[in-house]
């Protein structure tokens, strides 16, 4: 065999053990063949408890055992010893590990008692556990009980079979004794096991068929008061009470989380109905075909959702280029495999060099432009504000919000409302959060008891959400907003109540506003189907039919010398002379060639605003806005 032969082979085989190996400890498994229970009532009152454990062990190496024992029923456990069936007796250790020796400790209201043994794989062995409780008893006028979980829940693993054997003292008299068992704390229906009187002193109970995991088998019996020593240990006394209060403090928990549910939700409808909503306008037609105030996009998409979002900025965004202020350019830049696209802004009037009282910007708008080039620089690329915009955002916001309310369309800001509310039903929820785990402790005891945090955690939602419809607009507000839906109408249906032909020359000017209203795409589609140029602010990669130079090095000329963007810009945002009419005649491309790139620009924009450095808990890119042809055509939002 030649060496490489022999190097395969000898990986091979190894790989076959690897496999063998993590097969063996991926079927490692053990199950209690039988557990036999003996549970002698001695006349002190106190209970010896001896456990017969034979358990089969699949897979290995196992090297202990374990029994967790309650000790919520019982004032103590002591006298513990385990033998197992090779004759070893195991002694008690402060240490784990040893071979033959155990550890008993407290722990979580239990006692761990943990047994160690040599490791084997593969073997059945079985261990005789014996303890004494005390104060394990029941002691009533009407009679003295037992009530033990002889096959514990406290098991990964089943039963196949199992006896239990309850021994009484001789002084009781074998017609007064009376007995039954449960399954998991309750009678289950149709489980059957067989009780036998073995004397006259002796029940044993026999479970029928296995006892899955985490089932209990417990068994009950009881005798006349007086015949066994002793008296009710503290617990006893607290699971009486509790067993007394139980059904009254789930009645009045069942109550309580009922008034809780009806007193929040019809309250906060209630305050919605007094307080939210706004005063219902009935306008003499459906549509309005032209702005019907001086809003600005930003202002009006405020107005309508009562929220100031990315939507807002990028048809406020918008809005400037029209008037003006901005113009865009879309450039190609040489990646490492391929071109992609980027977007140079240009600031046209320096919004700084004009006076206070002649500027027509409102505080938004600043805020805009100076996002845009806080430097004081007149252009630079869109990708070159990723990880800085999103620092003005709130500013912008905080702008439109405030320039809404200033004109008297709120009585409150729309953010400071909900705020509020958020901040009372976040306070709600946390409360009822706290309160519904402090309930899990006592939900063994009185089980509709986290009922009652529920229904709280319920009206905190609810308010939550009943807050975002709370900001009220005044009259005024109403009014406008009415108008300027029946506007937003007019946009979405422009095709069915118009000419397009004769609107072409509205569609730079209302542009913005469908932005605002989540209604671009349709808005240029419809427009691109009747040839309509491509606003003058707005320049495509290509433009004149000439490809545009990679990275920074572009050019403001065309051929022949000149370009309509360096021609004075008029009012309206179209350049002069000629305007719309001369750019119909082709020195200017149609909405057709200049859509996907300016939609490509908005969703560009959009999440270039909202990034942030990883640093700051944010992160780079994503969409985060809403804004531009993240909108679909259908008309939505606003």
């Amino acid at each position: 065999m030649s060496k490489k032969s022999f190097s395969i082979s000898a990986l091979l085989v190894l790989l076959m053990l690897t496999l063998s190996v993590a097969v063996a400890g991926a079927s490692k498994y053990a199950y209690w063949e039988r557990m036999d229970v003996d549970l002698s009532v001695l006349p002190n009152g106190d209970l010896r408890v001896t456990e017969v454990q034979q358990v089969k062990f699949e897979g290995g190496p196992f090297h202990y055992g374990y029994r967790n024992i309650p000790l919520d029923k019982v004032t103590s456990i002591d006298n513990i010893s385990i033998v197992d069936d090779q004759g070893h007796s195991y002694r008690l250790s402060s240490v784990s590990g040893p071979e033959y020796t155990f550890t008993a400790v407290k722990e979580n209201h239990q006692l761990k008692i943990r047994w160690y043994f040599p490791p084997a794989s593969n073997f059945v062995r079985t261990w005789r556990l014996s303890y004494t409780a005390h104060g394990a008893l029941r002691y009533y006028k009407d009679g003295d009980q037992l009530w033990w979980k002889a096959i514990f829940p406290d098991r990964t693993s089943s039963v196949r079979a199992a006896t239990v054997t309850v021994h009484l003292p001789s002084n009781v008299k074998p017609e007064k004794i009376a007995y039954y068992f449960l399954r998991n704390n309750r009678e289950v229906k149709g489980y059957k096991a067989s009780i036998q009187r073995i004397d006259d002193h002796t029940i044993k109970f026999v479970p029928s068929g296995q006892i899955p995991p985490s089932i209990a088998f417990e068994v009950r019996v009881q005798w006349p008061h007086g015949l066994v020593a002793g008296s009710a240990a503290p617990w006893q006394k607290k699971a009486d009470m509790i067993a007394k209060l139980q059904p009254i403090v789930n009645l009045f928990s069942i109550f309580l989380s009922l008034l809780l549910l009806a007193v929040g939700t019809i309250g906060a409808y209630l305050l919605w109905w007094k307080k939210g909503r706004d005063t219902k306008v009935v306008l003499p037609a459906d549509y309005l075909n032209e702005p019907p105030d001086d809003l600005r996009p930003g202002e009006v998409g405020t107005l309508i959702d009562e929220t100031a979002d990315m939507q807002d900025i990028l048809a406020t965004m918008v809005d400037l280029a029209r008037r003006g202020y901005l113009k865009f350019e879309e450039v190609k830049v040489k990646g490492f495999l391929s071109s992609y696209s980027d977007f140079k802004m240009t600031l046209l009037k320096p919004w700084w060099e004009e006076s206070e009282g002649s500027s027509d910007l409102s505080r938004a708008e600043k805020l805009l432009l100076k996002a845009l080039f806080p430097s004081g620089e007149t252009s630079r690329m869109l990708s070159s504000l990723k990880d800085e915009f999103y620092v003005y955002i709130p500013d912008i916001k905080n702008a439109l919000y405030q320039q809404v309310t200033e004109k008297g369309l709120f009585t409150q800001r729309p953010d400071k409302v909900r705020k509020r509310y958020s901040i009372i039903g976040g306070i709600i929820l946390v409360l009822s959060g706290v309160l519904f785990f402090l309930s899990f402790d006592l939900v063994d005891s009185f089980g509709w008891l986290p009922c009652v945090p529920v229904s709280g955690v319920i009206v905190g939602i609810g308010l939550l959400i009943v807050g975002g419809y709370m900001p009220t607009k005044t009259q005024k507000g109403a009014e406008s907003a009415a108008r300027w839906k029946a506007f937003k109408r007019y946009l979405q249906h422009i095709d069915k109540y118009g000419d397009l032909e004769e609107a072409k020359s509205k569609f730079d000017k209302y542009l913005p506003y469908a932005i605002a209203f989540g209604l671009e795409k349709s808005f240029v589609k419809k427009f691109a189907s009747v040839k309509t140029p491509a606003p003058t602010w707005w320049r495509p990669y290509g433009y004149y039919g000439y490809p545009r130079p990679y990275g920074d090095n572009m050019e403001e000329s065309a051929p022949g010398g000149g370009h309509p963007l360096n021609a004075p810009v008029d009012a309206g945002g179209v350049n002069a002379p000629g305007g719309l009419e001369q750019l119909s005649n082709g020195s200017f491309v149609g909405l057709d060639q200049m859509s996907d790139s300016f939609f490509s620009m908005l969703n560009e924009a959009s999440s270039t605003f909202v990034s942030q450095p990883s640093s700051s808990g944010g992160w780079s890119g994503g969409g985060g806005g809403g804004g531009g042809c993240a909108r679909d055509a259908g008309g939505q939002g606003g």
